[in-house]
């Protein structure tokens, strides 16, 4: 069975119209604020929402920020280290070992706020730590190396012949052994130079070259002894010393390149390495936020436009619904009070409602009830005046013409008028012929008159003031 939309809302609009007033202005007045309820919830839905998405976004700003500055600091780091060990700037010691100290206290407090994953944190710590190691390994390695090599060659320097600019050596020696004394100072100093010259580049040429020198040392250090022996017989310099000193420092010199370009680079970079993961990850985890940002945003704007409509919808033709039922029953009571007030009382006031309106309504009925009733009386009255003064006036020409001697209004033939008492259409009786006609109805209903009833008196003397 099909029913019209009407039909299924007339049962409900019966029961709403049945509500007193004060129950549907405040209908009205809850679904106002029911409306501005949800518009606030809305409203604290998309700020709150809005602010965890935001403090998301922030948080992953810094893991970048974070990973991006240990990136930088890994470079710095190795730049750092790199120029102390060649260059021995005592600046970029001091500026390595600030940056250490920095990004532990950076790592502890990351852990602490646990910025990043713990997996890498650990990592991180890892190597700044294996970092701080290999650079003060290789610092202590460095001045070792420095020092062995300076004592070292120094000794050899002391156990090699006199420099031939000693006037000893001059007045001793001939020319070939002065040649062969300098060549044994120059060769001993060059190999030092090279060994040096390796310390700080690395470069395995370095090596083959203080090899050279080696062997060209032997030549002149035996020409040299021989010279000498036959001369003053002075102690021979050892070549097994100078060599043995020579590849010693050599292998000193490879360690201390291993830690500086291998061990301390491979720290750093992998610092760097974990810097640019974290990078990325994090540039991805940003990416998603922020595309999950903007289209859950766009979601929120159509579900709170959804929800806020269909309050809307439900709200307006509730707040129409008693805006009508409160302005229709006003029209309708001034309309009946115009009509009453114009004189029209022969349509009935009933009352569609039992609330506030309703009473009114049954109350505007009642006073029509009264009026018609009133009116009623008034013309019932009106009708008993004339029906009296013509039954008067009948009475009196009887009268009359039963006693031909009388006047129209005396019995004796004398008629006393009085024209400032008497009105228009009323005469002044005097005399007994008059008193007899006044009296006689009021006697009783002999001569054709009734006597007033008890109702008649009540609403007659007000009529009559």
């Amino acid at each position: 069975m099909n029913l019209s939309l009407a039909d299924a809302m007339g049962p409900l609009l019966k029961v709403l119209h049945g509500l007193p007033l004060r129950v549907r202005l405040g209908l009205a007045f809850f679904t106002g604020f029911f409306v501005l309820l949800i518009f606030m919830a809305v409203t604290y839905i998309a700020a709150d929402f809005s602010a965890r998405q935001t403090e998301e976004l922030q948080v992953a700003t810094a893991k970048l920020e974070f990973s991006n500055n240990l990136v930088i600091a890994s470079t710095d780091l190795q730049l750092a280290a790199t120029r102390y060990m060649h260059l021995g700037h005592s600046s970029a010691l001091d500026s390595v070992n600030i940056t250490l100290k920095e990004w532990s206290t950076k790592v502890e407090l990351c852990t602490k706020s646990a910025c990043l994953e713990q997996d890498k944190l650990d990592d991180i710590k890892i190597h700044i730590e294996g970092f701080s190691r290999a650079f003060t390994l290789v610092s202590t390695t460095r001045n070792v190396i420095k020092s062995a090599l300076a004592n070292e060659f120094d000794a050899i320097r002391e156990a090699a012949p006199a420099h031939s600019s000693d006037p000893i050596v001059q007045a001793s020696a001939d020319s070939l052994a002065l040649l062969q004394i300098n060549s044994i100072n120059d060769h001993i100093s060059t190999i030092e130079a090279t060994l040096l010259a390796y310390f700080v580049t690395s470069d395995p040429q370095r090596i083959k070259d203080a090899e050279a020198h080696l062997a060209e040392l032997a030549v002149h250090v035996a020409t040299a002894n021989d010279a000498l022996g036959r001369t003053q017989g002075t102690g021979e310099i050892s070549i097994e010393r100078v060599k043995s000193s020579l590849y010693a420092n050599i292998q000193r010199i490879r360690s201390y390149t291993y830690l500086v370009n291998v061990v301390m680079p491979s720290e750093a970079r992998e610092l760097e390495y974990l810097g640019d993961d974290i990078a990325r990850g994090v540039s991805k985890e940003i990416t998603r936020l922020q595309t999950t940002l903007e289209r859950n945003r766009r979601n929120f704007y159509v579900w709170a436009f959804s929800v806020v409509s269909l309050a809307l919808l439900l709200s307006i033709p509730i707040f129409l619904w008693v805006l009508n039922s409160v302005i229709s029953p006003l029209k309708t009571l001034a309309a009946v009070f115009y009509k009453l007030s114009r004189g029209s009382e022969e349509s009935v006031v009933e009352a569609t409602t039992d609330d506030e309106f309703g009473d009114l309504f049954k109350a505007a009925e009642a006073f029509r009830q009264e009026n018609v009733s009133n009116r009623q009386l008034l013309a019932d009255y009106r009708e008993l005046s004339s029906n009296l003064e013509s039954q008067v006036e009948d009475r009196t020409k009887e009268l009359n013409i039963k006693k031909p001697g009388a006047g129209p209004f005396g019995l004796n033939g004398q008629t006393h008028r009085n024209p400032k008492s008497a009105g228009p259409g009323r005469t002044a009786l005097s005399g007994t012929g008059a008193g007899e006609a006044v009296s006689a109805p009021a006697n009783g209903t002999a001569n054709g008159c009734r006597p007033l009833q008890e109702g008649e008196r009540r609403t007659r003397a007000p009529h009559g003031r």
